[in-house]
C-alpha cells in the first residue's frame, strides 16, 4: 500500500514538474536576435542621450516598436514602462502583446504615464523593459527632467476669520 502511495505521489510530482519547465519554456524568440532591434519615443522624440524635460502632470506617450529580425518568433511578450525617481509608489505602463512574429516589419506598442504633481524636481529615468516568459529584453534607459508648470499655483488651504 505504501508503495502504490509512493508512487503516485512521485507521478504527481512529476506532473506538476513538466507543466512549470513548459510554462517558462516561452522566450524572446527571434527579439533576443542582435539584428532585432527595440525603438523608444517619448512624446515623438527618440533617444538620443539628452534629457527630455517633462512637467510634473504632463501624460508621456511612449512608443515601443518591437522589430522581430530573427527566425523564431517571440511569444508572451509583454511591454513594459516604468517611471524611475518617485519615492511613494511605482509608475508604470505595461500590455500584452503576445506573438511577435519572425520577420515583421515592426510592432508598435503605446504606453501612457502621467507624471505625478509631487515628483521631485531633476533628473528622472524612464525605463521600459521587454519581457518574454522568464527573459527580459532591456531597451536604454530614457533620461528626464522634471519640471514644474510655469504658472501653475495649487491652493492647499483657505482659512476665513470673521
Amino acid at each position: 500500500m505504501r508503495k502504490i502511495l509512493s508512487l503516485m505521489a512521485l507521478f504527481v510530482i512529476s506532473l506538476l514538474t513538466v507543466s512549470m519547465v513548459s510554462a517558462d519554456a516561452s522566450t524572446l524568440g527571434g527579439l533576443a536576435d542582435p539584428t532585432s532591434k527595440v525603438t523608444v519615443e517619448v512624446n515623438d522624440e527618440e533617444n538620443d542621450g539628452t534629457p527630455l524635460t517633462v512637467e510634473r502632470g504632463e501624460e508621456l506617450e511612449v512608443e515601443v516598436e518591437l522589430l522581430n529580425k530573427g527566425t523564431a518568433d517571440a511569444k508572451n511578450v509583454e511591454v513594459e514602462a516604468r517611471l524611475l525617481g518617485y519615492d511613494e509608489e511605482d509608475v508604470r505602463e505595461s500590455t500584452v502583446v503576445g506573438k511577435v512574429a519572425a520577420g515583421t516589419k515592426g510592432t508598435k506598442v503605446t504606453l501612457k504615464l502621467t507624471v505625478p504633481n509631487d515628483f521631485d524636481y531633476g533628473a528622472a529615468t524612464l525605463r521600459v523593459q521587454v519581457f518574454g516568459g522568464a527573459d527580459v529584453l532591456p531597451a536604454p534607459d530614457y533620461k528626464l527632467h522634471v519640471e514644474a508648470p510655469s504658472h501653475s499655483v495649487k491652493v492647499a488651504d483657505v482659512s476665513f476669520s470673521p
